[in-house]
């Protein structure tokens, strides 16, 4: 019974040694792939300007309080004190609203770059998952993420399949 027991236990420790040596494993770097499609240079460009919009209205409200604040400084001392006191308290308000401001585009940029982006990253997910079905590969390992892959065999290096399914050159 031992002996059979022992025999069991040695076919399946090599029956999945040999499982585990007929895996095959890719990789290839995201970012690059990512960065290489032109729906994520078009996303670029929709976010820029984006940007470049909420950026010219951050200028817009920090040219307002400033004129405000030079107005005060210069007149400051003709200025009554409850004068000087009501402007000092629109200075403050026009500064915490600025930075309300900021902190909301920032959210906005962040959800904007989401929005655009999600499609381009669903796109080449799917291809490399594409590409790793039709080469048998059961782990695509993605080299773009730092100390995630200590080491790689060029040779397995699917980037160039993964373009080639998305249609880049």
């Amino acid at each position: 019974m031992k002996n059979s027991l022992r025999y069991i236990l040695l076919v399946a420790v090599l029956v999945s040694s040999f499982q585990l040596q007929a895996q095959k494993y890719g990789h290839t770097n995201f970012a690059n792939v990512l960065s290489i499609m032109p729906e994520t240079k078009a996303s670029d460009a929709q976010l820029e300007s984006f940007q470049n919009t909420l950026a010219d209205k951050i200028k817009a409200k920090q040219d307002s309080l400033r004129a405000k604040f030079n107005y005060y400084q210069s007149e400051r001392n003709t200025l009554t004190i409850q004068q000087q006191q009501n402007l000092e308290k629109e200075l403050n308000d026009g500064d915490q609203e600025l930075q309300k401001f900021v902190a909301e585009a920032d959210q906005q940029v962040a959800a904007k770059r989401q929005e655009l982006l999600e499609p381009v990253i669903t796109k080449a997910q799917k291809a490399v998952e594409d590409v790793a079905k039709e080469n048998g590969y059961q782990l695509i390992f993605d080299t773009s993420v730092f100390n995630s892959v200590l080491m790689a065999d060029e040779s397995i290096d699917i980037t160039e399949q993964v373009l080639k399914k998305l249609g880049v050159n």
